[in-house]
């Protein structure tokens, strides 16, 4: 049953329990075709609902029908939209504003900068970030909106007892530590190909607009943004070079008229929010070696070894200054060996 029959069952019975209780002419009255009804039965007949619940817990993962006030509101303004949402984390506010940023899995140094940048400063404004967790941008801009203190969401193409790519894993754990992953998929579906587009339309029907900040030219990062304008919301993407392949999808969007960016109030305009300045915070630093390490975090998250090249520092130097600076909360540890400031 896709989601267009599931909601035929919950605006007829107004309740799942009932749904499901129903009998053979309950069923053919909310205008479903017998062989559907038929399916239904035939299937009904093999489920156990406490084994389904047992399965939730075991996971973590919770339900959330369209008949439930924290469903988000933009959701169900799109076509097909799931009438049933599996989720795993915090009970976010779908109330907030959200962009969507997606892009290629074989991103660039300048993708990955320009992503990392327009993130920060989207959700400085407040904005949460929807993505798909996939390699690449995806998953940079995950990473940038929880470095950041922003809300984000993860929407996925299989079953929230899976984690695709399995490599994202350990980014999965932390998104629903601080934000939420979201699947319209029961427990034990596996990813399929025939799942992403899917997964797509929610990812673009989430948010007001799509960013799509690198894509070549056959990139799925297009199906999200080409399922945001049939949802009549803003596509958002930024130019790149000729000779970049990574940016070709990109420079197809501009000529399709989606909306150039150089800067985030580009976007906050376009949405018709409001920008407002955010404060650099005032830390006087008595240690030279503090001040620098300080100064040269506040623009860009950096590894280690890129701050004993940059900063001509020794290693022992670095590793117990950077010790010192975060005892003090002026900077805090990431994954994989990378600081950034507080």
């Amino acid at each position: 049953l896709g989601p267009v029959g599931l909601k035929k069952l919950t605006d007829y019975f107004s309740d799942y329990k009932k749904a499901f209780m129903a009998s053979y002419s309950e069923l053919l009255e909310t205008g479903l075709n017998q062989n559907i009804v038929q399916k239904i039965l035939e299937q009904r007949s093999k489920f156990d609902p406490d084994k389904e619940l047992e399965k939730l817990n075991k996971h973590q993962v919770k339900c959330l029908t369209y008949l439930n006030q924290n469903y988000p509101k933009l959701l169900k303004e799109i076509h097909a939209f799931p009438p049933l949402l599996y989720y795993k984390g915090k009970q976010i506010d779908f109330k907030k504003p959200f962009v969507a940023v997606v892009g290629t899995r074989k991103s660039s140094p300048e993708g990955v900068k320009a992503t990392e940048k327009l993130v920060k400063e989207l959700v400085q404004q407040g904005i949460g970030i929807v993505s798909g967790m996939a390699f690449g941008i995806d998953s940079v801009a995950h990473k940038t909106a929880l470095e950041n203190g922003g809300t984000t969401v993860a929407v996925l193409a299989c079953g929230l007892d899976q984690v695709y790519p399995r490599s994202n894993a350990s980014l999965a754990q932390e998104i629903a530590k601080n934000g939420i992953l979201l699947s319209e998929f029961p427990i034990g579906t596996l990813p399929l190909k025939e799942n992403f587009p899917r997964r797509n339309r929610l990812i673009s029907g989430l948010a007001l607009g799509t960013l799509v900040t690198e894509a070549g030219e056959k990139s799925g990062a297009l199906i999200t943004a080409s399922y945001a304008l049939e949802q009549n919301r803003e596509v958002f993407t930024i130019p790149y070079n000729l000779d970049h392949k990574q940016g070709r999808g990109c420079n197809l969007l501009i000529q399709s008229g989606a909306k150039l960016v150089t800067k985030v109030e580009d976007i906050l305009e376009e949405l018709g929010l409001n920008y407002f300045k955010v404060p650099k915070k005032e830390i006087a630093l008595d240690d030279p070696k503090e001040k620098m390490i300080y100064e040269s975090l506040l623009n860009k998250n950096k590894h280690i070894q890129e701050l004993v090249r940059e900063l001509n520092l020794t290693s022992q130097e670095l590793s117990s200054t950077l010790a010192v600076m975060e005892i003090k909360n002026l900077v805090k540890r990431l994954e994989g060996g990378f600081y950034c400031v507080v």
